[in-house]
């Protein structure tokens, strides 16, 4: 009888846990932006408003809006906002690249929604690149992802001929080993079985068996297409070796960033010379083929 309790206060602690890191994977905590606005930074700049793929109203600015170029697509990643990347917006404005900044579904100002940190997200993508289509006379486009928002890039492309390029940072493989390292990492507990229980009760949650989002395989997907991948040294999550494993799925196109010193979505401020000089490349030669 003694067994019999142990065995079931274990149980369902674990189960317990595994809701709760479910809970926090598919509702993350919210970063609000403050009120800032690109016009603040000197950015020209249009409110944009969209629906994301099941209907709920997704917020991002549209910057340089008079320029002909069809923007770029810049997201971000878990638990983050559109206002943690205006220099980007700027640098692109200052080459005469428009970009579109929005926050993901359950992220700052856009609606509440359960995240999945990839699939969901790569479907409210979609329907970015179909408003900036309208805009844009059916311009094809660039989608520049970090973390979250790289892996998000990636497998829409797979799905989207209209993004014509992607440049990924910091993303990941495997969601699976995203849970079990954030366990590990973060936690500091043994990712199993939480991690298999997480992912498992996440994907009972959202629908989707998040078991299957392999990003490999997205690369493969882009066939022809260029790709950047940009890779913190210092990142102990998304390595490195993991950004190396992705560029030996692609078939077109590809580049390898590493940036000395970087940590995990911190490759912008610490490389910005080169990691602006590698976008600039594939932004000009994807614009040239639109011409």
């Amino acid at each position: 009888m003694t067994l019999l309790l142990v065995v079931g206060v274990v149980t369902a602690l674990l189960l317990g846990l595994s809701f709760l890191f479910a809970e926090l994977l598919i509702y993350p905590p919210r970063n609000r932006p403050t009120d800032f606005t690109p016009s603040d930074a000197g950015l020209p700049f249009e409110w944009v408003t969209f629906a994301s793929h099941d209907g709920l109203r997704l917020m991002g600015w549209l910057v340089g809006p008079e320029l002909r170029k069809p923007p770029v697509v810049i997201l971000h990643g878990y638990t983050d906002n559109k206002g943690s990347y205006l220099d980007q917006a700027r640098f692109l404005f200052e080459r005469g690249y428009p970009s579109l900044l929005y926050d993901q579904r359950g992220h700052g100002q856009s609606a509440s929604a359960k995240v999945s940190l990839g699939p969901l997200e790569a479907r409210d993508l979609a329907e970015a690149i179909r408003m900036l289509s309208e805009r844009s006379r059916g311009h094809r486009f660039v989608v520049w992802g970090i973390s979250m928002g790289a892996a998000t890039a990636l497998l829409a492309a797979a799905d989207e001929p209209q993004i014509v390029g992607v440049v990924a940072e910091s993303s990941y493989e495997r969601l699976y080993r995203v849970v079990a390292d954030t366990l590990r990492l973060r936690f500091h507990v043994p990712p199993f079985p939480l991690a298999p229980l997480s992912l498992a009760m996440a994907s009972l949650k959202i629908g989707l068996n998040l078991f299957r989002v392999h990003i490999d395989d997205a690369v493969k997907s882009l066939g022809t297409r260029p790709l950047l991948l940009v890779s913190g040294a210092e990142d102990p999550r998304m390595t490195p070796e993991l950004g190396s494993r992705l560029l030996g799925e692609a078939v077109g196109p590809a580049d390898h960033l590493v940036i000395a010193g970087a940590g995990h979505a911190q490759c912008w401020p610490l490389g910005k010379a080169e990691y602006g000089e590698r976008v600039l490349s594939l932004l000009e030669a994807t614009w040239l083929n639109q011409e």
